[in-house]
């Protein structure tokens, strides 16, 4: 191993990335399942290995190379996820870095021009499954604010989806981008995970001990 030390216990195991999931187009996943890599087969996408249907949760990722054409959101389990391109089933909800920084919803893009992201930005993910809401933040700095989700949003996963050349490390709590610890411990309200921005008030990290309190 490397040496690295993460959140990661037998009480209480922090999402990552499902690399059973057998999406349509699987990307390369590494570093314990956090790094997401395209590996050159077009759209790729990845989703994560704990979905919620209520309660509200915070997780985080870092653009490392190409950031063009990268989507960061939720998918719900009604999603064939084996047969399409996630970003363009109904029951996607995201930001999508490009075209100005637009959400996609249901395979719709707005045109609000929110902004994009560049290389080692880190997009921070709140979910609000009690108000069926998704709100995107900049390096700690609200981007997108309260972003209704697709009507087809009962029990949802993260989901990510790259193009070409994308790849972004993730921070579901266990205090890593990759192999490069967070350079700040900001914990959830519950004292749990450690990540780079402090989670919104009233936000979890998606982990086994607060899925059972709040999921």
């Amino acid at each position: 191993g490397s040496g690295t030390q993460t959140q990661d216990a037998p009480s209480n195991v922090f999402a990552t990335w499902n690399a059973i999931a057998a999406p349509y187009s699987a990307p390369t996943l590494s570093n314990g399942n956090t790094k997401v890599t395209n590996n050159g087969a077009a759209w790729q996408g990845a989703i994560g290995t704990f979905g919620v249907s209520q309660g509200k949760w915070y997780w985080e990722g870092r653009f490392d190379n190409t950031t063009n054409n990268a989507n960061h959101g939720v998918i719900d389990e009604s999603v064939n996820f084996s047969a399409v391109n996630p970003m363009n089933a109904t029951g996607y909800t995201g930001f999508y870095n490009a075209d100005g920084g637009e959400m996609k919803k249901d395979a719709t893009d707005t045109t609000a021009d929110y902004g994009t992201f560049g290389t080692n930005d880190i997009i921070g993910i709140a979910l609000n499954m009690d108000d069926k809401q998704i709100s995107i933040y900049k390096n700690g700095v609200s981007h997108v604010s309260n972003f209704a989700l697709s009507t087809t949003s009962t029990l949802v996963f993260p989901c990510t989806v790259f193009y070409t050349g994308g790849i972004s490390s993730y921070n579901f709590g266990n205090g890593y981008f990759g192999t490069t610890a967070v350079a700040s411990g900001n914990a959830d309200g519950a004292g749990y995970g450690i990540f780079e921005y402090a989670p919104p008030t009233g936000y979890y990290s998606l982990c086994t001990k607060n899925i059972n309190t709040y999921g």
